[in-house]
Order: C-alpha cells, then sequence, then structure tokens
C-alpha cells in the first residue's frame, strides 16, 4: 500500500458513541492503510484542557487527510459544526438509527 492516510475520529456522545465503535471495528477489520488520530473532544476533555474543543483538536482535525466523526448533541458538537463548516468532503459522520423494524444500525452522513 502506499502512505497511510491521517483520519481524525471524533466518536460523538450519547448513542454515538456505540455506533462509532461498531463502525470503527468494521473498518478496522479491513485492514486500511490509516493512521487514526483521536483528538482530545468532548465533556471528558475539559477538565484536562478547559473546553470542549480545544485548539489540539482543530489543529488535528485541519492536519489530517479526513475526519470521522460520530454524531452528538453534546459537548463535541462543536467539533462536529467544525467540521461541517469546512464544508470539505474529507469530512463525514456516522450517526446512529433504527430502521422502520426498530433495529439498530449505522449510516454515513455528510455534509
Amino acid at each position: 500500500m502506499g502512505s497511510a492516510k491521517r483520519v481524525a475520529a471524533i466518536p460523538g456522545e450519547d448513542a454515538a458513541a456505540e455506533a462509532f465503535a461498531a463502525t470503527m471495528s468494521l473498518l478496522d477489520s479491513l485492514s486500511l492503510d490509516i493512521d487514526w488520530t483521536y483528538p482530545p473532544v468532548g465533556a471528558g476533555v475539559i477538565q484536562t484542557h478547559g473546553e470542549p474543543f480545544p485548539a489540539e483538536a482543530i489543529a488535528a482535525i485541519d492536519d489530517s487527510d479526513a475526519a470521522l466523526f460520530g454524531a452528538t448533541s453534546g459537548a463535541s458538537a462543536r467539533a462536529l459544526v467544525y467540521g461541517a463548516a469546512a464544508g470539505d468532503s474529507r469530512r463525514a459522520g456516522v450517526c446512529a438509527w433504527r430502521s422502520a423494524d426498530r433495529r439498530p444500525g449505522w449510516r454515513r452522513v455528510h455534509r
């Protein structure tokens, strides 16, 4: 394979973290040439970084070849909005959903 692509992975919060974990497991099983980075984002980093979306996370997203976002309505929402506002195709999201027969699943969403 060629050189690995750098992808910033931001799980999100609420139910999205579960959908995101399943998505990451699937992607890892494909043995893709991806160098995953996990920027500090969300409620869990407020104590250590003083805010849910610190400059370190912005730099990690900007320096990546792509970013994968989990859906959120929580503290990591600023990261999702930042990624969507950039308006380029390097950023995609994963959100939890339920089918008509109530089976959980995931789907790719993007701007």
